[in-house]
């Protein structure tokens, strides 16, 4: 949940403050926390992968 109470659709409106109209969905489209924890796990890998690229 959102510090306004919305529930988190995706890992990236994590630190959105724009006031995203996406925002407004409804409760049955928050995330949950396996669906959280694989996103991370994959935003890690691009990360490292990324970093190997640069290598």
């Amino acid at each position: 949940m959102k510090l306004d109470g919305q529930p988190l659709a995706a890992a990236s409106e994590i630190g959105d403050h724009a006031g995203n109209p996406t925002a407004n969905r409804s409760l049955a489209a928050a995330l949950s926390s396996a669906d959280f924890g694989h996103a991370i796990t994959r935003e890690i890998a691009a990360i490292q992968s990324r970093q190997k690229d640069v290598r």
